[in-house]
């Protein structure tokens, strides 16, 4: 009985190691099913984890595309402003050649008239001062002739008028020793013909005038020729200052516009030259010409102000020439008329 007992323990034994093993045999396929899972997520997980980073660096390379771009778009534009700046750059440059080639045609045109009048100037001192003297003999015998002759030359007024105030002066330093000498002759006379007069003479006498100077009240004719003579040569001197203190003026505002547009050649000649820089470093300086092309369109201003300033100094240096042609026929009437005043009362 115990045999039997013992092997049908061994037999229950030998089923429970049996079913055991089957257990255990779908254990180990299950756990290599389970561990070529995990295995299969694990490579999962890394190509996950190499996606992401792959993204974030893609995501980085759009961000920094797009950011070339706008810097490529920037710099476009900032390449056409540089370019319409140079454009703007050679366009002043060629003008402001322009003006001061017509500057110096201008200034050109000015030393030779200036050569052309000093000329003339030599020529007619020596007549100028024969005419002076002859003016004062003709002054002192009562009669009164001017005669001005122009041998075709550009001559300047301010040249002229002062030739004529030093001629003039000359003339009234002989005429004053003249009109001296025939005041107290012709005061003398008054008083003699005064104390021999009677009341005939008293009738005769000329009435009171209030509207004229005292010291030409009942003053003989000599005497008051001499006193219009002295009124007249005094008002054309100061005109003739005046004149010549205007052309003085003028003659410092064309020398300062000279000065100025010598200043306008060096600045412009100083454009010319960093320009030329500029078209070679146009790489390395790409902002300059931004900040150059605000100041360039100040001494393209200027030139066509100083341009503006010359022809105006121009037209009126024309018109005072002339003026200068008709002063001398001026003169004349003006002589002529004093003498016809101061032949009347002779006559009278």
């Amino acid at each position: 009985m115990e045999i039997e007992d013992l092997v049908m323990d061994l037999e229950s034994s030998n089923a429970a190691a049996s079913a055991l093993d089957k257990k255990q045999r779908n254990f180990d396929k299950v756990l290599a099913v389970w561990r070529q899972k995990y295995e299969e997520c694990q490579c999962e997980l890394e190509s996950s984890q190499e996606s992401r980073s792959l993204s974030t660096e893609l995501f980085k390379l759009k961000n920094s595309y797009e950011k070339a771009l706008d810097h490529l778009q920037t710099t476009k534009r900032e390449n056409k402003k540089l370019q319409e700046d140079i454009a703007d750059l050679s366009d002043q440059i060629s003008q402001g050649g322009k003006t001061i080639h017509e500057l110096e045609q201008i200034k050109k045109g000015l030393d030779m008239e200036k050569s052309e009048i000093q000329a003339a100037l030599q020529e007619i001192k020596g007549s100028l001062f024969l005419r002076a003297l002859s003016l004062s003999l003709s002054l002192s015998q009562g009669t009164l002739s001017l005669s001005f002759s122009f041998s075709g030359h550009s001559l300047s007024l301010f040249l002229f008028l002062r030739a004529l105030w030093k001629t003039r002066r000359e003339r009234l330093s002989v005429s004053r020793w003249i009109s001296t000498r025939s005041r107290l002759t012709s005061t003398g006379r008054w008083w003699r013909r005064m104390g021999k007069s009677t009341t005939s003479t008293r009738t005769t006498r000329e009435p009171w005038n209030p509207c004229r100077p005292p010291w030409t009240q009942s003053a003989s004719p000599g005497m008051r020729r001499c006193i219009r003579r002295k009124k007249m040569e005094g008002d054309l001197e100061r005109e003739v200052q005046v004149q010549i203190k205007e052309l003085d003026d003028t003659l410092q505002q064309n020398e300062e516009l000279k000065e100025q547009a010598a200043v306008t050649e060096r600045r412009t000649h100083k454009l010319a030259e960093h320009e030329l820089l500029h078209s070679q470093n146009t790489g390395s300086t790409c902002c300059t010409p931004r900040t150059q092309g605000q100041p360039a369109a100040l001494p393209e201003h200027r030139v066509n102000l100083l341009h503006s300033r010359t022809q105006g100094s121009s037209t009126r240096r024309r018109s005072w020439r002339v003026t200068c042609l008709c002063c001398p026929l001026i003169w004349t009437r003006l002589l002529m008329n004093a003498a016809t005043q101061t032949r009347r009362p002779s006559l009278m």
